[in-house]
């Protein structure tokens, strides 16, 4: 059973779904009308991901929906992944997040689409033997009740587990944001602001030269080991190029570069990406000033929240390790607000 036997998978539900790679119109058009834009779904975020697993058994299975009438309504991130000879759907390597609908579509085009398309998913994976795949679920951001996906994971999905996000409202004044950091980061990052030179580079100010910079610190910063391929990196400045990311250096007195993050953003959502900086440094107030200039410059691009990353917790399933409860903790000393985050794990049977 090939590619197409999804879009038939889903059919047989009442739905109408065609991949993204043959109706890029229509997905354009979709993204471009949605009332929210996040990171994920985005042209450029895809033809990242592309790249980054270019070599491992990848396949970008991204769908739009259709309504009854055959007008496109709504897509859905979707890639089949292979690890350790089982292969599962996922949106990025991580669970496969809800249909993104046009705000006109009714509640109960909504329901009819999630359901086909849930249940499809489930008919493909027992088709194919896959392992099992998981499922992001959320509350409604105004109303804070559950959604049509939600409910269709609810009756489909074989278990639930909670997980938690941490994000920044961009919405908010500047001093109202600052004011809900962790105490001690305040005068860290006036700490930082004294002993470090800063530049925010975006498409008009990066230079081939200071991205470079940037790689090699990552470099070293990993032990001197290449973690992905120069083609990622290159996409990584063409996004900054074109618009959709910024970087953020420090500069010693001397001029040495010490560190450094790469942000990408939508017209609505921004996201921490990349980070590399001096170890030998690490004693010092670097990322709580990286962590601020980006904030900072998200604000006045107009990007309405800042996606942190997750939230573990010890009582997580599977329990978290150290090194994420550490990174989660300081990101966490920025955080606006920490939302659920609903994980459904289906089994392919």
């Amino acid at each position: 059973m090939g590619e197409k036997s999804l879009i038939e998978a889903i059919a047989t539900f009442g739905c109408t779904v065609r991949f993204r790679n043959e109706v890029y119109a229509d997905w354009d058009f979709i993204h471009e009308n949605l009332n929210y834009h996040g990171v994920i779904e985005a042209d450029h975020s895809l033809h990242y991901q592309k790249a980054y697993f270019h070599g491992q058994s990848w396949d970008d299975m991204s769908l739009v929906c259709y309504r009854k009438n055959g007008e496109p309504c709504g897509i859905i991130t979707l890639h089949l992944k292979e690890t350790e000879g089982i292969s599962f759907l996922c949106a990025a390597g991580l669970p496969i997040e809800p249909i993104q609908f046009l705000g006109n579509v009714s509640n109960s085009e909504r329901k009819r689409i999630c359901r086909a398309v849930l249940a499809g998913l489930k008919k493909y994976h027992s088709f194919l033997n896959f392992g099992e795949y998981k499922c992001h679920a959320y509350y409604q951001g105004t109303t804070g009740a559950i959604d049509e996906w939600y409910i269709a994971c609810l009756e489909l999905a074989r278990s639930i587990n909670v997980g938690h996000q941490l994000y920044i409202d961009l919405e908010q004044e500047i001093d109202v944001i600052k004011g809900s950091f962790r105490k001690s980061y305040k005068s860290l990052i006036s700490k930082a602001n004294k002993l470090w030179k800063s530049r925010i580079l975006g498409e008009r100010e990066i230079t081939l030269s200071e991205w470079q910079k940037f790689k090699d610190l990552h470099f070293v910063a990993a032990k001197n080991r290449r973690t992905r391929s120069d083609e990622t990196w290159d996409i990584q400045y063409l996004q900054i190029l074109q618009g959709h990311a910024f970087l953020i250096v420090l500069y010693s007195e001397d001029d040495k570069l010490i560190g450094g993050g790469f942000f990408q953003y939508t017209r609505d959502e921004g996201i921490y990406s990349v980070a590399a900086y001096d170890r030998s440094l690490f004693d010092k107030p670097l990322g709580h000033l990286v962590q601020w200039l980006a904030i900072n410059e998200l604000k006045r691009l107009g990007i309405k929240k800042y996606l942190l990353g997750d939230r573990p917790y010890p009582i997580d399933l599977p329990s978290p390790t150290q090194k994420e409860l550490n990174i989660s903790h300081f990101k966490e000393g920025f955080a606006t607000a920490i939302r659920p985050r609903f994980v459904f794990c289906f089994s392919p049977t």
